[in-house]
Parts: structure tokens; C-alpha cells; sequence
């Protein structure tokens, strides 16, 4: 009776054990504000001023995709111009601790853009130094 027991609680650790130990990558995303499509609204370019176009006069539609697995994606004119994946978090910067996003394209380029004000609406990024560059997005609904 006691060698059965012991065969049934091994057999339910075996059982126990690989569904504990599942990759995290299974795991649903955890939702973040930043997920969706943002439209471009305006740039600052710190010193130089602001930017809301091309230098002719003509406006440029500009989207970017922040996908809960980690995708980036900008569309310039409805045309895919950059994609590659993006992180999140928290680090110091010259405006003090704040929430940071890392975007690295897949040709190998790498942002670092603070996120300076983040709602339900509104989504501004800026470089982390004292020049001030940075640019204002407005959700799409999807």
C-alpha cells in the first residue's frame, strides 16, 4: 500500500511539474498603454523648433504600431518603412527615473525615447538629452 502511494505521488509530480515549468513565452502579454496604433501629430525639434510636415509644405501621415508581443512597426504614408521589435521599462534620464522604450530595427538600428506622457489618447516620446527632440502621437482607434 505504501509503494503505491509513492508511485501515485511521483506520478502526479511528473505530471506537476512540466506545466509549472512552461516557457513564458506561452503566457498571454501583459496589456501596457502603449499597445496599438498611434498617429503622428507633431514633432519638436528641440532648439529648431516644430515640424509638422515636409519642408515643401506637404503633409507626411505618419503611424507607428507598438504590438503587445513586442513588434514595432511605422508606416509613412500608409507604406511599412521601419519595423523591428521594442522593450519597455524604467531607467534614469536627464528628466529623472522614467519609463523608457528601446526600439531596434531590423536593419540593426537602436532608439532610446523616453516616454514622457502616455493616456488613453495621447503618446509623446523624446530623446533623452537637452536638446528636447521628441514627437506627439494620438491613438487610432483599431
Amino acid at each position: 500500500m505504501e509503494m503505491k502511494r509513492s508511485f501515485l505521488a511521483l506520478a502526479l509530480l511528473a505530471l506537476l511539474v512540466p506545466a509549472a515549468c512552461a516557457p513564458k513565452s506561452k503566457q498571454a502579454p501583459v496589456a501596457h498603454p502603449i499597445h496599438g496604433l498611434w498617429a503622428w501629430e507633431v514633432s519638436d525639434k528641440g532648439f529648431f523648433g516644430f515640424s509638422r510636415g515636409n519642408p515643401d509644405g506637404s503633409w507626411i501621415t505618419s503611424t507607428i504600431r507598438f504590438a503587445p508581443d513586442g513588434r514595432y512597426e511605422q508606416f509613412q504614408d500608409g507604406k511599412l518603412i521601419v519595423s523591428g521589435r521594442y522593450t519597455l521599462g524604467r531607467e534614469d534620464t536627464v528628466f529623472g527615473e522614467e519609463e523608457v522604450v528601446h526600439i531596434t530595427t531590423e536593419t540593426g538600428q537602436h532608439w532610446r525615447r523616453v516616454v514622457m506622457d502616455l493616456t488613453a489618447s495621447t503618446l509623446s516620446l523624446a530623446e533623452d538629452g537637452p536638446n528636447g527632440d521628441g514627437a506627439a502621437f494620438t491613438r487610432v482607434p483599431e
